[in-house]
């Protein structure tokens, strides 16, 4: 082999490295770019959780009513006040309505955001086996409010008995045996006033400014 034939095949070699170090560099650093698992943080005095990624407010007690059909939970959840906030609402499986309910297993932060019971199970690893900070929550089925539009008037439903399985179905809305965990949009801590002592020298420095005029 000549220094000429040599040359090339050293360029080939190396650019064949270059691409197999890039390659695993993008593997290694998906993870890092993903969205981290933020703590879900207490509210209410420990009467609910938010949580940071969903953006939504999870009800401490994951079984408020227990065995109920859809229409009894919906029911119950527009009179429901926790810690003197009302509006609490079911669980979405898909929460950008474009009728599929993905399963979340093994998908990561980013993924699973579209399914609030799926997130909870297989990102959280929340479960009847594992409940965190939440109380009576039951390995059974549980409602959601997102409609399953391959078998209407079916809506899907979760299972959540265990943090390694999927728990994915559907249920019809007259079914007795479905549990309701209770959910709000949005964080339920009220935003913090202006303490008083810090708004009057505010006061005093705008009514200032004003008289020089």
């Amino acid at each position: 082999m000549t220094i000429t034939d040599f040359e090339p095949a050293c360029q080939r070699a190396a650019r064949g490295l270059h691409r197999a170090l890039a390659s695993l560099l993008l593997l290694v650093a998906l993870p890092a770019g993903a969205a981290s698992l933020q703590p879900l943080e207490s509210r209410l005095g420990g009467l609910a959780w938010y949580d940071p990624n969903l953006g939504i407010t999870w009800a401490a007690d994951a079984d408020l009513l227990g065995e109920s059909t859809l229409n009894q939970a919906t029911v119950a959840l527009a009179g429901l006040v926790i810690g003197g906030v009302s509006s609490w609402r079911l669980p979405i499986t898909d929460r950008n309505d474009d009728g599929v309910a993905i399963g979340c297993k093994g998908l990561g932060v980013d993924a699973c955001l579209d399914n609030e019971l799926g997130f909870m199970l297989n990102v959280r690893l929340v479960s009847a086996n594992a409940p965190g900070p939440f109380t009576e929550l039951q390995a059974d089925w549980y409602w959601s409010s997102s409609d399953n539009p391959f078998n209407a008037p079916r809506v899907y439903a979760w299972l959540m008995a265990d943090g390694a399985q999927e728990g994915f179905g559907d249920a019809h809305p007259d079914n007795t045996g479905l549990r309701t965990w209770a959910v709000h949009d949005g964080d339920v801590a009220p935003v913090p006033l202006p303490a008083p002592a810090l708004l009057l020298p505010a006061a005093l420095a705008a009514l200032g400014t004003r008289r020089r005029r």
